[in-house]
């Protein structure tokens, strides 16, 4: 059985924000406790799984793109030497 530990955590939130938030919540998943703090979690995971595939599609551009290195360009091996 894995054991999820909750942290509590202070935040500042708009204040339109917040009560379109809470009364979402409470439409899908009921005004029960421990209701906001699941959806704040999914959301958060939501956040961060968009943030990761951004980072992912950057570094993903970044390596087809290639970088230039500069100096000379040989096209055989035998022009490196004397």
């Amino acid at each position: 059985m894995l054991l999820m530990v909750k942290q509590a955590m202070t935040v500042n939130v708009e204040q339109d924000v917040l009560e379109q938030f809470r009364a979402l919540v409470a439409k899908i998943y009921g005004g029960n406790k421990g209701t906001l703090g699941k959806a704040i979690s999914e959301s958060m995971l939501l956040w961060m799984n968009k943030q990761t595939n951004n980072y992912e599609k950057g570094a993903r551009a970044l390596m087809r793109k290639g970088a230039h290195l500069g100096g000379f360009t040989y096209s055989k091996r035998d022009e490196l030497y004397d």
